[in-house]
């Protein structure tokens, strides 16, 4: 698994909260923190964003190849160190 793939892939399971949103809109109680969980989708969508890169001329994901990104990934992978797929050589 390569580190783009593997950022890719937490970003999917952190995007799942977004039934959470749904929930708390659904019981509009005020209970939820709602504004919280919309930030982790923004989250989601801004990381995604820098790892895949979006043509906003054909609005097509495409990968980046820059080596600025190549740089930056590292970074976005430290919030998921703990994860038993993580590897040691991916920290920055």
């Amino acid at each position: 698994m390569t580190l783009t793939e593997f950022l890719l892939a937490r970003i999917a399971e952190d995007e799942k909260w977004r039934w959470h949103i749904d929930y708390c809109r659904a019981l509009d109680d005020g209970a939820c923190d709602c504004h919280a969980t919309e930030r982790v989708l923004a989250e989601c969508e801004a990381k995604r964003r820098i790892i895949v890169g979006l043509d906003y001329e054909s609005d097509e994901w495409c990968f980046a190849d820059a080596p600025a990104v190549a740089e930056v990934l590292p970074f976005l992978s430290l919030p998921y160190a703990d994860h038993p797929d993580y590897r040691q050589e991916w920290k920055p």
